[in-house]
């Protein structure tokens, strides 16, 4: 009997250890908007989402909410980011993008939802054989170029601009673990130097995405100081199909 029973523990000990939830990837649609849009990925089937930081009075300094379709396709997006001078609250209809107020078409997209190009300002975005947008390839200049790879979880590991400049550079480096993706450092490059990074402290839900962050940058070497912005605390609220 008392083998039966270890027997009987063991299994449902491994059964308890073969059903625990392990992180899904960054579906490679809403870790191309992530990139595109500034927003910070998330895992898993999103339905939507607020992602916000505030100051030290409380108000808030960036905001992206969005909803989603069942398939990743975003149909709504509102963008709130001056450090990003961007401002957009869009719908989406048919294979555009529009402005919620005037309709102005502001984005094509693919069939797939993948955006094909900004129609304001002379950008087309090239995807990879997995569904990623790597590029974003400005036609009239090239300085305003930029070029993103992703991590195995669909999560960005390097972006990349020449600017007029001078090339920059952004790696994402250090996550603490598969699991806590969030948890780690961006360090910024210009000109092939370290001038300043960015480390970022999570609480996690059970979907294994990101609910309060916590962050610090710093300036390294002679860098001018980094936008007090960055350091806003950040909170995401997500809801899943």
């Amino acid at each position: 009997m008392k083998n039966a029973a270890a027997l009987t523990l063991s299994a449902l000990l491994l059964y308890g250890c073969d059903s625990m939830a392990s992180p899904e990837p960054v579906n490679p649609l809403f870790a191309s908007y992530s990139n595109i849009f500034g927003f910070e990925p998330i895992r898993g089937n999103v339905k939507s989402f607020v992602q916000q930081q505030h100051d030290e009075q409380g108000n808030i300094s960036s905001s992206f909410q969005a909803t989603l379709a069942k398939n990743g396709c975003f149909e709504t997006l509102k963008a709130v980011a001056p450090l990003m001078a961007l401002d957009v609250d869009l719908v989406k209809e048919g294979n555009y993008l529009v402005n919620r107020d005037d309709k102005q078409k502001r984005y094509a997209l693919k069939d797939n939802c993948l955006p094909d190009r900004n129609l304001t300002d002379n950008t087309r975005y090239e995807s990879n054989d997995k569904g990623f947008v790597t590029r974003a390839i400005n036609d009239t200049d090239v300085s305003k170029n930029i070029y993103f790879e992703y991590d195995e979880a669909g999560f960005p590991s390097k972006v990349s601009q020449p600017t007029a400049t001078g090339p920059f550079v952004a790696i994402i480096k250090d996550a603490d673990s598969a699991e806590k993706k969030r948890n780690g450092t961006i360090q910024t490059r210009f000109k092939d130097e370290v001038f300043g990074e960015v480390t970022t402290v999570c609480e996690y839900d059970d979907h294994f995405n990101a609910t309060s962050c916590k962050i610090k940058s710093k300036a390294i070497g002679g860098a001018k100081s980094m936008p007090k912005q960055l350091d806003d605390p950040e909170t995401t609220k997500i809801e899943y199909y």
